[in-house]
């Protein structure tokens, strides 16, 4: 994944953790971390993802997570929002100075 520097204010709050998604990434065992991470009482998930495969691995591992954590009376959901950041060093010579990472927030729903 391209080393990146926010343009804004970093988005993490206390209790969240972050897992970066690739486009080749196993959606069985992110969904394995996210289920893991949120029965380890982490209140979000943050799933960071740059690239269309990235984010279609990623919604694909929330869709897992969720049909496990179901089996254990849970249901999680998920939010998705946008950051902009500037690639540290650029890999391409035609690559924007921005680039766009797609975030998926997972949290358990509150029981109602």
């Amino acid at each position: 994944m391209t080393q990146v520097e926010p343009v804004g204010a970093p988005t993490v709050s206390p209790g969240t953790v972050e897992l970066h998604v690739r486009g080749g990434s196993d959606c069985r065992q992110m969904a394995g971390l996210i289920g893991k991470r949120i029965f380890d009482g982490a209140s979000t998930v943050s799933l960071r993802c740059v690239g269309a495969a990235a984010v279609n691995q990623a919604i694909k591992s929330v869709a897992i997570a969720r049909k496990f954590a179901a089996l254990e009376g849970v249901d999680l959901r998920c939010a998705p929002h946008f950051v902009t950041a500037k690639p540290i060093r650029p890999h391409r010579s035609g690559q924007s100075e921005i680039i766009t990472i797609v975030v998926l927030d997972v949290e358990v729903v509150p029981a109602s």
